[in-house]
């Protein structure tokens, strides 16, 4: 479900204020219509004589003032919309960075791991894979972007309720398969960590073209990358 996007009030209130300057600008001009001069007459002169030019004075000046502040709350709105889009920008860059990496280096261990017997999962009380993947994962380490859940945050206008869910699910996971690079002794919770690993991958291995990120993973990676201006 794509996420509904806040209502600008400002722009449109400056859009109204900006409607109503045009129609002063051309206000002359109206005047030369017999029914919009007879009505604003007949308005005015209501005021009586006394209060007539003190009326129009004081509205032009608020009209003026309001005018004024909302120009300038707009302009305001203008940069600070520009901001956001700069920095969901530069962090895109970071989550695409941060997920291209490590799903690279996970790649090399889940084809290497699957070569001798095309190994796809593990058993649990398969020692000596668990101590291989913990070599491998030692030897193809990647990082992870402290800050990601914040940095995701800054990215969400852009994406639907399911795509942010994905990105954060996607960020877990390799949360996890992150911290057991530093596990010191192999243990039961390798077979866990390679199922994470899988889970990243397609089901099928094509021998032909070697394993490949699964359909959701890409998809999400490239609406990344398209919101990282790449």
């Amino acid at each position: 479900m794509r996420r509904k996007k806040k209502r600008n009030y400002t722009t449109l209130y400056f859009a109204f204020v900006s409607i109503i300057s045009v129609l002063l600008i051309v206000l002359p001009i109206l005047l030369k219509i017999p029914t919009v001069y007879s009505f604003i007459q007949n308005y005015l002169s209501a005021l009586g004589p006394d209060y007539k030019n003190t009326y129009i004075s004081t509205l032009g000046s608020i009209y003026g003032a309001f005018l004024g502040v909302t120009g300038a709350i707009w302009v305001q709105n203008i940069a600070s919309n520009q901001e956001k889009k700069d920095t969901a920008k530069k962090n895109a860059r970071i989550i695409y960075d941060d997920f291209r990496i490590a799903l690279e280096q996970l790649e090399i261990i889940v084809e290497e791991m699957g070569r001798d017997g095309h190994l796809l999962f593990m058993l649990p009380n398969d020692d000596g894979s668990a101590l291989n993947l913990m070599g491998r994962l030692r030897e193809h380490r990647f990082s992870i972007t402290p800050e990601w859940k914040k940095i995701v945050l800054s990215i969400s206008d852009s994406l639907s309720a399911d795509e942010i869910k994905l990105i954060y699910d996607i960020y877990n996971r390799l949360w996890d398969i992150y911290t057991a690079q530093s596990i010191s002794v192999a243990s039961r919770n390798m077979v866990d960590v390679y199922s994470i690993i899988i889970s990243l991958f397609s089901t099928e291995k094509d021998r032909k073209h070697g394993i490949e990120i699964n359909t959701p993973v890409k998809i999400i990676l490239h609406k990344i990358k398209e919101i990282a201006g790449d």
